[in-house]
């Protein structure tokens, strides 16, 4: 297929963005790269010059741009455009059609994939995703590419996303590779810690289980909860079909949820709250999470059970062996020991990881189920994956044949130390981690399958598009003006 590809600015995602888009070409596709940068910082001015409101400046700078884009898509017979995050989408013209707008790509008949790297519930402020609502990046126009399928429910029901693709990150091998032999025996260090900036900062509770060997982390779980109770009942009694006293029974219904599986979804806790304890009130509960700002709150406090995990098992861990510690996370009252690299560019990424025995892997918990892309980097580098379980991991990698995998930090610390007790286990679970990953866990063999599955339909699309609607200023179209007008959009 032809691709344009729409790269974004700078952001810790856009070196896998980038990843993603070479593994395509790899798979032997055409792919036209057009980097954003210039556009987006030219429209953020004019926002900010403007008290983020819409000019005209702001519109005819995207008519000039779509324009661009226009003789691009044609120039190279695009069949595709692919792009990362939703602000660039939104800034270009766009048509009213019934109670949605047409976005560019629709305008010229070329189906667009749209790469969330995470759910827009968990990263936009309630103005973009109601913005992107409004839109409906729906229809046979729009695919939408995901790494979990914990996101579903909430692309289809509060996004009102059809065409969803769920496909786990990978590598690109060629930046991530071991730059040690599984045999050398010499390395520097026991543990490769790399945290990115995390505000999580830790409690007396927390302090005092770190000095455990054996921390009571479902108590860490209940004392985090308990902090966020009041917070969670003013928020779902300031829906409107919840009453007081429900809005309480459904706070309590749902840390009850959180606590017994963190691993599912908003609406399968939401589900599991409701017939377990709430099935008298199932009327005034139905439909409560279609509302997408409102489930990205939600499941914000929600996960505040779980939101501890990296830095507590960096700390923990540092405190018995000796660790590696990279990105810009600073640990703030977490006493995180080792020696620290800070920030660490993406492709010194496995020369970094290969100086340890093993890395650590202790996925975010917005996601319900699935892992980040940290699992497939550290075992392509020859360094053994110390992984704690997530739900749907095993369809990856075998524990104790080609990773780790525990459960507790004391469970992480005991298998550790039997990596640095066991060279053969070692070799073993370096090399057998990364014969996996090379071969089924690249760019390119994902691209490859993704975009085999896509072709037909693509195709298909095009050959039934209509007459693509020129490019000009009467195709910008306004927002709403008003409420009524505003609801009978969503």
């Amino acid at each position: 297929m032809r691709i344009l590809a729409l790269i974004p600015p700078y952001t810790p995602l856009r070196p896998r963005f980038l990843h993603m888009i070479r593994g395509m070409e790899l798979a032997g596709h055409l792919v036209i790269r057009e980097q954003l940068d210039a556009y987006v910082r030219l429209q953020q001015t004019v926002a900010k010059a403007h008290q983020n409101r819409p000019s005209p400046e702001a519109r005819d700078h995207g008519i000039a741009y779509a324009q661009y884009l226009t003789h691009t898509v044609r120039r190279h017979q695009i069949q595709l455009i692919v792009g990362m995050w939703a602000e660039p989408l939104l800034t270009l013209p766009e048509r009213a059609v019934g109670d949605r707008f047409a976005l560019f790509n629709e305008l010229l008949g070329v189906p667009f994939l749209h790469y969330w790297a995470s759910s827009p519930d968990r990263i936009y402020p309630e103005t973009v995703l109601r913005s992107i609502v409004r839109r409906r990046m729906t229809g046979r126009y729009h695919f939408h590419l995901t790494h979990n399928q914990s996101d579903i429910p909430a692309f289809r029901s509060g996004l009102g996303f059809s065409q969803i693709i769920v496909v786990p990150p990978a590598v690109d091998e060629a930046t991530f590779r071991p730059w040690r032999p599984a045999s050398n025996n010499e390395r520097e260090f026991d543990l490769a810690i790399n945290c990115s900036r995390d505000d999580t900062r830790p409690t007396p509770f927390m302090l005092e289980q770190l000095e455990r060997d054996e921390p009571s982390t479902e108590g860490i779980r209940r004392d985090q909860l308990n902090t966020v109770r009041s917070d969670l009942v003013k928020l779902l009694n300031a829906l409107s079909s919840v009453s007081t006293d429900l809005g309480q029974e459904l706070a309590d219904a749902l840390i009850d949820e959180q606590l017994r599986d963190a691993q599912r979804s908003l609406d399968e806790k939401m589900t599991a709250a409701i017939e377990n304890r709430l099935a008298h009130a199932k009327p005034a509960t139905d439909g409560l999470v279609q509302d997408i700002a409102a489930r990205g709150r939600i499941n914000r406090l929600l996960q505040t059970s779980e939101m501890w995990r990296r830095p507590f098992y960096a700390a923990y861990l540092s405190r018995r062996f000796k660790c590696l510690l990279m990105g810009d996370s600073e640990f703030e009252g977490w006493d995180v020991r080792g020696e620290r690299l800070g920030y660490v560019a993406h492709y010194e990424l496995a020369r970094n990881y290969s100086r340890a025995v093993a890395g650590l892997n202790v996925s975010r918990q917005f996601d319900a189920e699935g892992v980040n892309s940290k699992a497939f980097e550290i075992a392509a580098s020859g360094t053994v994956l110390l992984q704690r379980y997530r739900k749907g991991f095993e369809q990856l990698y075998q524990d104790g044949k080609e990773c780790l995998v525990f459960r507790q930090p004391a469970e992480a610390a005991e298998k550790l130390q039997q990596l640095l007790d066991d060279s053969d286990l070692r070799q073993q679970l370096a090399t057998s981690g990364v014969d996996r990953t090379m071969a089924q866990h690249r760019w390119m063999s994902r691209m490859n399958r993704l975009l085999d599955s896509l072709e037909h339909r693509v195709l298909e699309v095009m050959e039934n598009a209509p007459v693509p609607f020129a490019v000009t200023p009467a195709n910008k179209a306004e927002e709403p003006e008003s409420e009524e007008a505003d609801s009978d959009a969503k």
